[in-house]
């Protein structure tokens, strides 16, 4: 229930948009405030989406909820096409940036295996 752009599942999956579908995207969309954490401008959002498609993963940093970080690491079928994502989720009390640095790899790595099951079936 909370916006796409203001969630690590969400910007996992936004990343892989192209521009006509951001377009689209930025078009529907009012980005608002979930916290004073939240991306609403569109450049800065861009910028940051253009940076989870290079490091292949995002980050949820009390944007959405407040005292809440996030990581997500998109799933991608047979076609490279992401469909999905998977996160885990902590309290800052808890996730730490150390902790952040420790599972980002841990993520990644399962999402990358989800996505491998799919590279099978073809």
């Amino acid at each position: 229930t909370l916006p796409s752009y203001s969630t690590a599942i969400g910007k996992a999956i936004l990343c892989s948009l192209d521009n006509d579908e951001l377009d689209d995207f930025f078009a529907k969309k009012q980005m608002t405030k979930q916290t004073p954490y939240t991306i609403t401008d569109k450049e800065e959002l861009l910028r940051e989406l253009r940076q989870i498609g290079r490091q292949g993963y995002a980050l949820d940093n009390m944007e959405s909820l407040e005292e809440v970080r996030c990581i997500a690491a998109p799933v991608y079928d047979c076609t490279k096409k992401v469909i999905a994502a998977i996160s885990i989720s902590a309290p800052v009390s808890r996730m730490s940036d150390a902790r952040v640095e420790e599972y980002v790899p841990l993520v990644v790595e399962h999402a990358n295996k989800i996505s491998s099951m799919f590279s099978s079936l073809t």
